[in-house]
């Protein structure tokens, strides 16, 4: 009997675990990143209320239009979840898709920012960027 406890201890243990890994980021609605991003990005480069208004909209279509190419994507690979195999042709066509997606971003940021929020934005951006290329 106190092995059977057991098991099912540590059975409903590693259940929990593993539904507690699965409510992470990737479960969310766009929408709700979007104010999240909206919100510390407001924090980070002092908007106002009307700038922090446009920039949800803009961030809220921002990671639609993500989320779009991003089915699109798992959609060439296999049906189960895998990540997809993509040709060299496809994984450019997506990367040019992606900078190009980034930099509309890039240019609606600016409408909306002033001109010292958008530069330490630039600023705050390419040390994303310098950070990411270290860690590959």
């Amino acid at each position: 009997m106190k092995k059977i406890s057991f098991i099912l201890v540590c059975l409903f243990m590693v259940v929990g675990m593993s539904m507690a890994q699965n409510q992470g980021r990737g479960n969310r609605a766009p929408r709700e990143t979007a104010k999240e991003m909206t919100d510390r990005m407001t924090k980070e480069f002092k908007l106002n209320d009307d700038q922090k208004a446009k920039l949800l909209e803009v961030n809220d279509q921002y990671l639609k239009d993500a989320q779009k190419r991003f089915e699109q994507m798992r959609g060439q690979g296999s049906n189960n979840g895998e990540r997809p195999q993509m040709t060299p042709e496809q994984r450019d066509k997506m990367r040019k898709e992606m900078t190009a997606a980034r930099e509309a971003y890039d240019a609606k940021i600016k409408e909306i920012f002033t001109e010292d929020q958008f530069k330490a934005y630039q600023k705050k951006e390419a040390e994303a960027r310098s950070q990411r290329q270290n860690r590959n």
